[in-house]
């Protein structure tokens, strides 16, 4: 079984998919603990700066993401071990957050940001999963713009379109 988890800075949505048959077993949502410590991604930023900020932002979203794994996994009987694969996409803030990196530097204007997917085992990240299970970050493009936004680019085939297409992300 696998799970695709969109890390938003308000709101953590989960859905469980049997990976042998792509079905979705069940969605289900609740709020990013991370609110506490600030409700915007600057905010948050500032915070994770301090001492301890990252580890207790990163926590508080394993916490959500985990809250909401033991409601898929207990409404559809399948034991979370059973989960042996993640995708997550979050903005850039957020996937670093979710990954224990530091987004101090995203303060700055114009900072490069690197574009390949982050990578982490379930085990590291205290997912209540498979603890071999691989979790994929889908890969940023810029300070603001992450992986969520890539996500949502493949999967509305947009990027195949010759035609002038918009995205908007209202979450």
């Amino acid at each position: 079984y696998g799970l695709a988890v969109d890390v938003g800075t308000t709101t953590v949505v989960v859905a469980l998919v049997d990976l042998s048959s792509g079905q979705i077993l069940g969605r289900a949502s609740e709020i990013n603990r991370q609110i506490t410590y600030g409700e915007e991604l600057v905010t948050r930023i500032a915070f994770a700066g301090e001492k301890d900020g990252l580890q207790r932002l990163q926590r508080a979203v394993v916490r959500s993401i985990n809250d909401v794994i033991g409601q898929l996994t207990f409404e559809s009987g399948v034991s979370p071990r059973d989960i042996t694969d993640i995708c997550a996409g979050g903005n850039t803030v957020m996937n670093h957050v979710f990954a224990g990196l530091d987004p101090t530097y995203l303060e700055e204007a114009n900072v490069s940001v690197p574009r390949g997917p982050i990578i982490r085992k379930a085990e590291a990240l205290k997912l209540e999963v498979n603890p071999e299970a691989y979790v994929y970050c889908l890969p940023n493009v810029s300070r603001f713009l992450g992986g969520d936004a890539v996500g949502d680019v493949l999967a509305s085939g947009m990027h195949r379109s010759e035609d002038i297409s918009l995205l908007v992300d209202l979450g």
